[in-house]
């Protein structure tokens, strides 16, 4: 038989209701008036190593030569993430970094002064070298973005900035479009790059492809698996528009003149087994090799160090052109 409640537990357990009703009110309001001390740095904190949280990190934080920037306060601690963890932040595109020679990742979110709606994420990537930096810059660059007059190596969007600064890809992502975030995205980028190098720490193949016809921001480095060959990796493409045409110009700085000869002669056999074809147009080039690929041609030689070439070009005798340009401009540089 069903026993029925007595009154006195009918009271406790609403009383018991009652308490645990409260207690998740309280829970509720809390998260509007939290404690600001929590979540900023220490006076005098100059940089993100300093304040690095290891709580969500497969490596150990390292110290940035990064200054918080002005005009903002931090809203979280700094995380930090490694090869391991990567993912966790950014998933879907960790694999970019990591084949790219990612070492680490410290981010963290700043507001305005006085308006914490207004706020962005300032992500640093450190990739090892400026190379590495590079690398992941350039592959990833926004086709909405505009050069920041007077910076080599930065581009803002419209909610955002990006940067290379060192071994260091840098992001900057607003929460919405803001004018003033905006301003101090900018201002904090440019004290980072006149404390720098402003380059993209002196990497030989940025200065090798001639200027004409250039077109700007155009210039990509890709790390590996290079038009589809597996053995060709660490190779800068510059899109060049001649006669109204694009050409896609490529160079790579190898370790000895020998292993240029050497990938030159295996991707000239790659592409043959590829279905490709010797074509018999005149190139003055030395060492020039001209393959017919479908309905495009493929320009490459190796001078020096250097391999260098243009890929897949539509019109056979512009692309010999413009291989022409580049052997002369390495021959400047390293005759």
């Amino acid at each position: 038989m069903k026993r029925t409640p007595s009154r006195s537990e009918s009271l406790t357990g609403f009383v018991v209701l009652l308490l645990l009703s409260g207690i998740a009110v309280g829970i509720f309001l809390k998260q509007f008036h939290y404690d600001a001390s929590l979540y900023t740095a220490p006076a005098g904190e100059g940089n993100f190593g300093a304040a690095a949280s290891s709580g969500h990190s497969g490596a150990d934080p390292v110290a940035l030569p990064f200054s918080i920037p002005e005009g903002v306060t931090p809203l979280t601690p700094v995380e930090a993430f490694g090869p391991g963890t990567l993912s966790e932040k950014i998933n879907g595109k960790a694999e970019l970094y990591l084949s790219a020679g990612f070492v680490n990742l410290q981010s963290r979110r700043f507001a305005l002064e006085g308006a914490p709606e207004a706020w962005f994420e300032l992500f640093i990537y450190d990739m090892g070298s400026p190379r590495n930096a590079f690398a992941v810059f350039s592959s990833q660059r926004r086709a909405d973005g505009s050069d920041l007059k007077g910076l080599n190596l930065a581009y803002a969007t419209p909610n955002a900035l990006f940067l290379v600064q060192d071994r260091f890809y840098v992001e900057m992502v607003a929460s919405v479009p803001h004018e003033a975030l905006a301003r101090a995205m900018e201002t904090w980028a440019r004290d980072v790059l006149r404390k720098s190098s402003g380059d993209s720490g002196g990497l030989t193949e940025e200065r090798a492809f001639p200027p004409e016809n250039l077109q700007a921001g155009s210039l990509t480095l890709l790390s590996s698996d290079v038009f589809g060959f597996e053995g060709l990796n660490n190779v800068f493409i510059a899109q060049y528009s001649v006669e109204g045409r694009s050409q896609s110009a490529f160079l790579s700085l190898r370790k000895t003149p020998e292993e240029a000869e050497r990938l030159a002669a295996d991707y000239h056999d790659f592409l043959l087994r590829s279905g490709g074809s010797d074509a018999a147009f005149p190139c003055e080039v030395p060492d020039c090799r001209v393959v017919q690929v479908f309905d495009t041609v493929e320009v490459f030689f190796s001078h020096g160090a250097f391999l260098a070439g243009v890929h897949e070009a539509e019109d056979a005798a512009l692309g010999i052109e413009m291989a022409h340009r580049l052997y002369e401009r390495l021959m400047e540089m390293a005759p």
